[in-house]
């Protein structure tokens, strides 16, 4: 991507050690408009360039494997021509601020392309597209039972020793209303797995096994 590798160009390529951010090349900007004559009119035209730069980053950031997955097949198949056209807006912007840009060549659309025709080939392929709904069935079914049951193990687990504690008490007086209390978090919170253990098991075909074999 073109704006990123600017600035993140080699510190051989600039006057003054490592590569500036983009808002410290604002900044520096913003500043050389003092000496212009108009320097409102400068300042003014700096914003608007900060904007533009900032649109290019995010155009850049977008390009994900998420992005892929929920772009519409126009959208993947415009997405070259959006950043190419993005990108010819913004290399006058990048020049003029003293930004050293790498050579503009089909490199820098390399990594998009090979993302969108990744995404194409997935799409086209009914294993690819199986592998994936099964690992979003996955993400799902982890978020939904086995994190509760992680946490209710936990809490079960927390229960336990906390009763240990209270019946080792040093000082000899043991609450039986504490005990009391641990005791029902404890049986709450096996309510709890057990509730969602046949959901789990049907899932996973085996049994729960404990938040520490669980819960990765």
């Amino acid at each position: 991507m073109l704006l990123a590798a600017a600035m993140l160009a080699p510190a051989a390529a600039l006057a003054d050690g490592p590569p500036p951010s983009l808002g410290a090349t604002y900044q520096a900007a913003i500043g050389r408009c003092a000496s212009e004559a108009d320097h409102a009119a400068c300042w003014q035209r700096t914003k608007a360039e900060y904007a533009e730069l900032q649109a290019l980053l995010a155009t850049e950031a977008k390009y994900t494997p998420a992005w892929a997955e929920q772009a519409s097949p126009a959208e993947l198949a415009g997405a070259h021509a959006e950043y190419i056209t993005a990108v010819a807006h913004t290399l006058p912007i990048l020049r003029r601020w003293g930004v050293p840009v790498p050579p503009v060549t089909a490199a820098i659309t390399e990594a998009l392309d090979a993302l969108v025709a990744g995404e194409q080939a997935c799409r086209a392929t009914p294993k690819c597209m199986a592998a994936r709904e099964a690992a979003k069935a996955d993400a799902v079914f982890f978020e939904a039972t086995v994190q509760p049951m992680c946490q209710a193990d936990q809490d079960r687990e927390s229960a336990i020793a906390g009763q240990v504690h209270e019946r080792a008490n040093p000082s000899g007086v043991v609450s039986l209303s504490r005990l009391h209390e641990l005791g029902a978090e404890q049986q709450a919170a096996q309510a709890r797995i057990a509730a969602l253990g046949p959901e789990y098991a049907a899932h996973r075909h085996h049994g729960w096994a404990g938040w520490r074999t669980e819960c990765h």
